[in-house]
């Protein structure tokens, strides 16, 4: 949800800051926000010509990205989102309170490289979430766990759907012995909104970890990973394609946001415009 709160939160920082919208500064204000970009293409059909949003109307926003990073250390290899049309009310907007005449409907595709994925988990943000959820994972043998430093996490893009998650324990009091942790899983999509784990395996040094240690944390991950959970936001999401091959992870979502969802004035940080303000090109 991070890329589409981007997305969302720049749309509508232009709409209450600015008295003209144009592909060009939608890109701009997009690449503010984005901790890094590579490439960036922005297409906003909305007649007539010049792009005029008197009435808070964009008919169609459409954003293509490569080497996108969303937040530090994560690239994304391929961004694509396109909406349908964006209605908002112009009136809250100006309050500082956006509110959408009608609910905001988006498609977003992204693709995931394997080596961007394994770099990513290096951060240290990342290791020390990986620290959490190997507690989890491990259940009554957490407690071990703090006797150790946790190196080298990669992941590993398999055929079928798969994917493999590896990282050394090394010990602190002797560095030189270290444990090899592997978590293994297929992804399947169920009625759209459920995406669950296949034959999960998990191993310490090659040896299966009993099932009895990690279902619960099985039962956590599903729940997780159920979309459905969103609705209580007001976000209606559903996967339309998951895919993995040895290379990369794609993944496409129908986005559906309510206009009375709080994630429209939720960490947009948004300020009033100044009353008068409209929106016209020169």
């Amino acid at each position: 949800m991070e890329l589409f709160t981007i997305v969302l939160a720049s749309l509508l920082s232009i709409f209450s800051s600015v008295g003209v919208i144009t592909d060009g500064i939608i890109q701009r204000t997009l690449q503010e926000r984005l901790n890094k970009v590579e490439q960036l293409a922005v297409r906003l059909d909305n007649p007539p010509s010049h792009q005029l949003l008197l009435e808070g109307r964009v008919d169609r926003l459409r954003i293509a990205g490569r080497g996108v990073y969303p937040i530090p250390n994560l690239r994304v290899a391929l961004l694509e989102v396109e909406t349908d049309p964006i209605d908002i009310d112009l009136n809250t907007l100006n309050l500082g309170i956006p509110k959408f005449d009608q609910p905001l409907q988006t498609g977003i595709r992204l693709i995931l490289e394997q080596k961007d994925l394994s770099q990513f988990l290096e951060s240290p943000v990342v290791l020390a979430l990986i620290r959490e959820v190997a507690r989890d994972a491990l259940g009554g043998l957490s407690n071990q766990l703090d006797q150790y430093n946790i190196t080298k996490p990669d992941v590993i893009f398999l055929q079928g759907d798969r994917i493999r998650f590896n990282l050394n324990l090394q010990s602190k009091r002797s560095p030189s012995e270290t444990f090899i942790l592997s978590a293994e899983t297929g992804l399947s999509v169920v009625n759209g909104h459920q995406i669950n784990l296949v034959e999960p395996q998990f191993e310490l040094n090659g040896q299966r970890i009993p099932a009895f240690i990690v279902n619960g944390f099985l039962a956590g991950a599903s729940d997780e990973l159920n979309l459905k959970r969103l609705e209580s936001s007001g976000v209606l999401a559903r996967v339309l394609k998951l895919e993995i091959t040895p290379s990369q992870l794609e993944l496409a979502l129908f986005l559906r946001v309510d206009p009375q969802s709080p994630l429209l004035t939720r960490r947009m940080g948004l300020k009033p415009r100044p009353s008068g303000t409209a929106f016209f090109a020169p």
